[in-house]
């Protein structure tokens, strides 16, 4: 077979050109630290990187809410702490005032600390995270879930229209706007429909922390400051509330009958104290479960977090081993590229020069 000149020329030109193309493409190699450069260098190896690659998206997501859970659970169980330890400091003061030798002076000094200790407790009741949010909003964190009427510190109603207005609970433990009757205490609003309005603390939103699990970021402000069902439902700032006003009344003589308006007899006051510490109790207790509740949710994301961080450390090892290119291998395959490349092009210099006029 007769090879001719332009033949051979053309077949060494694009030997040497394939072997300078995979020399660059090793060289992009080991720049990029990729052994996959494209999908068609290794097809079904790019489409389970593509598969590994969603999967460890998801796990870093998971990541990412369960860190907005704990922030907002750890931020709740903080402002929860605050709380009882505000409840037990009234508890204290009415210990204290429920003694017959306080006079009315002192025990209107101790209501004016047990209203301040009222507003903290609506203070906290109506905390927010690091982005404005209301903690115990629960569905509706852009509102805060308690507001003020007169003396008294209600949860907000808000109707579809968007008014809000304070609620008063009802004998059968459901909520009703308010308004304040001739003695300054919340009573239903008759201008008002309770149907048309539901309170804006409660409500949970659930997060994807797992595969297969939901949690709740937070617990909204009619699970933590009000608690029953039915007629024994209550709310734990209406104790404060009602222990303040209960200081603040002058006292008459045992037997007076009737007792003035504004005024109670040792006898009724003792009763109505010793009630008040009684409900604050059950206040305290209540709260304790909060707390509990919430600390089991974050001993739950403790653990979700290290099998997220075992789960990763798998996935992108199988990442590694799919898509990153073997740096010993390649600077060898490299040199042995390089290396053949350098030969096959001192041949053809030195093959293109002859021709039979050399020997004529």
């Amino acid at each position: 077979m007769r090879i001719s000149s332009q033949q051979w020329f053309r077949q060494s030109m694009t030997s040497m050109l394939e072997q300078q193309a995979s020399a660059m493409k090793t060289q992009e190699q080991l720049a990029t630290g990729k052994r996959l450069l494209k999908p068609s260098d290794d097809p079904m190896a790019a489409s389970r990187i593509l598969d590994v690659s969603r999967a460890i998206e998801k796990v870093d997501q998971f990541e990412r809410n369960a860190g907005q859970v704990q922030d907002r659970l750890q931020l709740q169980e903080t402002a929860v702490d605050s709380g009882i330890a505000t409840l037990q400091r009234v508890r204290e003061l009415i210990v204290q005032a429920n003694n017959g030798v306080q006079s009315d002076e002192t025990r209107e000094m101790i209501a004016v600390e047990v209203e301040s200790l009222r507003n903290a407790l609506t203070q906290q009741a109506n905390a927010r995270d690091g982005v404005g949010k209301y903690l115990f909003g629960g569905i509706h964190d852009d509102q805060p879930p308690y507001m003020m009427l007169g003396e008294h510190a209600l949860p907000v109603l808000e109707d579809a229209g968007g008014q809000r207005v304070p609620g008063v609970l009802l004998a059968d433990g459901s909520l009703a706007p308010a308004m304040l009757d001739v003695d300054g205490m919340p009573i239903p609003d008759p201008s008002l429909d309770p149907l048309d309005f539901h309170p804006l603390g409660n409500g949970q939103r659930q997060i994807q922390t797992s595969a297969s699990t939901q949690m709740a970021d937070a617990d909204p402000a009619t699970s933590v400051f009000q608690y029953g069902a039915g007629a024994s439902r209550h709310d734990i700032l209406t104790t404060v509330t009602a222990l303040a006003q209960a200081l603040q009344k002058t006292s008459v003589a045992e037997g007076t009958v009737p007792v003035p308006a504004g005024s109670l007899t040792p006898s009724q006051r003792n009763a109505a104290l010793s009630d008040g510490l009684a409900q604050l109790d059950r206040d305290i207790g209540h709260l304790s479960d909060v707390r509990t509740g919430l600390g089991v949710r974050l001993n739950q994301l403790d653990l979700q977090a290290d099998v997220r961080a075992e789960t990763s450390i798998q996935m992108r090892s199988t990442l590694s081993s799919l898509e990153d290119v073997d740096y010993a291998e390649a600077v060898g395959r490299l040199n042995q590229q390089l290396t053949g490349m350098q030969a096959a092009q001192q041949v053809f210099v030195k093959v293109q020069g002859l021709s039979l006029f050399n020997y004529l």
